[in-house]
């Protein structure tokens, strides 16, 4: 039984009353999607599971089909407690913000010191990064890699269309697609 079918189980026990449907994924690294019916009018929580990132959970309107999920939570037992408070408050989830450079590390569970380590300086200056205005996106592109991520850059262009940013003639390598979630 894989976490999103443990999941699935876990849901149906605690909440007897709802209707979960799942989808299984078409390819052994592809989505698995959990469908959770609140009814009376509330949105549904979609969940998504992937191996290699976890839960992701939504409680998409119509426009957000297609999109990356709200919230990420890395087992069963914190998507559980979060599936547990959507129905229980009758709530939505919250759509992500922008994140800080330091709120990625800590999330990630890296101190500053073991993120300057694996870059090669002193944990001072990854302070003094995270502390920034303003900051180099080469300099960027390395912590980001460092820390296990991938960066892209996107531009939305005055007609809606949003159209992937190539800096490599300024030398920074970026990501060739970052998998939608």
């Amino acid at each position: 039984m894989n976490p999103i079918q443990e999941l699935k189980r876990k849901i149906r026990s605690e909440f007897p009353n709802l209707k979960v449907k799942m989808d299984a994924a078409s390819t052994a690294k592809g989505p698995w999607f959990l469908d959770v019916h609140r009814g009376d009018g509330a949105p549904l929580i979609v969940i998504e599971w992937r191996s290699d990132w976890g839960f992701g959970i939504s409680t998409p309107d119509g426009s957000d089909f297609g999109m990356k999920p709200d919230e990420l939570y890395s087992n069963v037992k914190t998507a559980l407690q979060r599936v547990a408070e959507l129905v229980h408050h009758e709530a939505n989830t919250i759509p992500p913000r922008p994140a800080k450079l330091a709120e990625l590390r800590t999330f990630l569970g890296l101190t500053q010191a073991e993120l300057a380590e694996r870059i090669g300086v002193k944990q001072a200056n990854i302070s003094r990064i995270e502390s920034r205005e303003d900051i180099r996106l080469s300099t960027l592109a390395t912590l980001v890699k460092a820390m296990g991520g991938h960066m892209t850059i996107t531009v939305t262009l005055p007609n809606g269309t949003t159209v992937p940013l190539d800096l490599s003639p300024f030398g920074i390598e970026m990501s060739e697609q970052l998998p939608t979630p």
